[in-house]
């Protein structure tokens, strides 16, 4: 119960923010781990739509906004609250969306990732270089 309420609470947190001075990760490694994510999301601008939502500019975008996408009712809670994709947030997501969505009483069709903390940094490093 613990571990579900702490993801919760680092999900829907928000005075956690990006620090740009400390990003760790090396955003070439990032790319060869996103593949895996590109059948599911668009990686590039004007890419097709596909079962996720595009990744193009996910950090610091309104949770719950991609246009023509349907998103759960707790990702449509925090764009109404004006929750933001930051850093810790999408680290979160991405180490367990199964656990976030369950400590918010909800379902997510992303599986769990299985990356080290190397990998995770890398990943992250791409996807904010998706601008």
């Amino acid at each position: 119960m613990f571990r579900r309420s702490a993801l919760l609470a680092v999900f829907l947190s928000k005075t956690w923010t990006t620090d740009a001075q400390a990003a760790p990760g090396d955003p070439v490694a990032g790319a060869t781990l996103a593949a895996a994510c590109s059948a599911c999301h668009a990686l590039e601008s004007g890419g097709k739509q596909k079962w996720g939502p595009s990744l193009v500019g996910v950090l610091d975008r309104p949770v719950g906004a991609q246009e023509g996408y349907r998103y759960g009712s707790y990702l449509e809670a925090g764009r109404e609250a004006g929750d933001t994709w930051t850093e810790p947030r999408l680290r979160a997501w991405l180490v367990d969306s199964k656990a976030v969505a369950r400590a918010a009483d909800a379902r997510t069709k992303m599986p769990a990732q299985q990356l080290t903390d190397d990998q995770l940094d890398d990943l992250v490093s791409y996807l904010r270089s998706l601008r």
